[in-house]
């Protein structure tokens, strides 16, 4: 597993989908559940994103990650991703047909990314009380929406594009918990929909197949986040 820094070049074009990514980002995450999901045969580069290889802005001029490239095509940005997926693998779908339900999903993303993901990313090096109580009261709402939506996941039953995104985020955040040893706990009755989500996607095949891939459990997933916590990132945590 190779890991891309300032001075590596540039790898020569895959005769497969290419992702780049990197283990611990939780966009990325996402993108390589509904990859294994739709059973596309990819390869991945790991970018350190501590120490990007200059070349990162020729694919993408934010230098961010995830970047999804096939032959000449390249595509940023996850939720554009998981639409050109969509597209180019229909075989399986991640996403509803029905425009209503689709709309649902795309704006409890859009909700998700204002109100949950800041908040958890900020946590990383500062996980005050306020940060903390207002994680939870998102989480709650979450809750609340599974319950109203009635089936085992957001996508019905089984995980789509949805799933794969929020679950992204409760890793890190089970990781977070761990490394800065937060005593917090969601009730088990007051959170019930939520935690029922949480037992069901951890048992998802195509997130387990990640887990053996990339050589990620909460173990490592905390060793990482403490050495960012001591301002030394060690991106092989666990390797």
């Amino acid at each position: 597993m190779s890991l891309l820094s300032k001075g590596s070049p540039r790898p020569a074009k895959s005769s497969k989908p290419r992702l780049y990514t990197a283990r611990f980002d939780p966009y990325s995450a996402g993108i390589r559940f509904l990859l294994n999901k739709k059973g596309v045969d990819y390869d991945f580069v790991y970018i350190n994103m501590q120490d990007k290889p200059e070349w990162l802005a020729d694919i993408n001029p934010a230098g961010q990650i995830p970047i999804m490239e096939i032959g000449d095509e390249i595509v940023c940005e996850t939720i554009v991703i998981y639409d050109y997926l969509e597209d180019k693998f229909p075989q399986v779908k991640t996403q509803p047909t029905d425009p209503y339900l689709k709309a649902k999903d795309k704006i409890f993303i859009d909700h998700t990314k204002e109100y949950l993901t800041g908040k958890i990313t900020s946590m990383v090096k500062n996980p005050t009380q306020e940060n903390i109580e207002y994680v939870c009261s998102v989480l709650k709402s979450i809750n609340k929406i599974m319950g109203e939506r009635g089936t085992d996941f957001l996508g019905g039953t089984s995980p789509n594009f949805v799933d794969y995104y929020l679950w992204g985020w409760v890793e890190l955040l089970s990781a977070l918990k761990a490394a800065h040893e937060l005593s917090f706990e969601l009730d088990k009755d007051e959170y019930k929909h939520y935690w029922a989500w949480v037992m069901k996607m951890d048992k998802d095949q195509h997130i387990n197949n990640d887990r053996e891939t990339h050589k990620l459990n909460l173990k490592c997933r905390t060793a990482f986040f403490k050495s960012v916590i001591n301002g030394s990132p060690d991106v092989n945590a666990g390797l």
